[in-house]
């Protein structure tokens, strides 16, 4: 069952006991509105970068994309995995990703989103920072770009799924960690 309002599940499952206050992306976050500076990634177009995201909360977990790009996740918690492409992973208190970004999409700014597991219908807590192509000719501001779509013919991937999936109306197909392949395992096997 995916969560619910205030850190409970659909099912009643409590799996948070802090209210949430608000998140931080690099140091840098808005919450309730305020209008604090985001953090900023600037790329180039048609580039391959290498992020790491170190979840260093102690409550919540958050879904993290990038809005209309593809994530490669390549590592879990130091442990190199065979690439995983995805719309999004989600990152549990104390867990690290690694995952590649390839800068193929419109150069314009975008959203990097770390979005709570609550349900929509009852609200979901974020926090933001901006994807930023360096040839953009826009003129300085947040983001204006929109969450992937989800559809039945273009079904959006998430890794690291703590449950068994999502509502079939959200078009949104659910990897847990079990689908990840140890990469290393994988390499020495090969050599011997």
């Amino acid at each position: 069952m995916a969560p619910g309002p205030d850190g409970v599940t659909d099912d009643g499952t409590m799996i948070a006991s802090l209210k949430y206050v608000s998140g931080l992306i690099n140091g840098r976050g808005r919450w309730d509105g305020n209008r604090a500076p985001l953090s900023t990634f600037n790329v180039k177009q048609g580039e391959t970068y290498y992020f790491r995201m170190v979840h260093a909360g102690t409550e919540y977990a958050y879904r993290v994309s990038i809005d209309n790009h593809e994530l490669q996740v390549v590592a879990s918690d130091g442990y190199e995995i065979e690439p995983i492409r995805v719309q999004s992973f989600i990152a549990l208190p104390g867990e690290t990703f690694d995952f590649k970004l390839t800068t193929n999409q419109t150069a314009q700014k975008y959203w990097i989103r770390a979005e709570s597991l609550n349900t929509e219908k009852e609200g979901v807590w974020d926090v933001k920072a901006a994807l930023v192509y360096v040839d953009d000719s826009f003129e300085s501001g947040d983001p204006n770009s929109n969450r992937t779509t989800c559809t039945q013919d273009d079904v959006c991937v998430v890794f690291n799924c703590p449950f068994q999936g999502y509502a079939d109306h959200m078009n949104t197909s659910c990897l847990s960690m079990a689908n990840a392949r140890d990469r290393s395992n994988i390499q020495s096997i090969g050599r011997t």
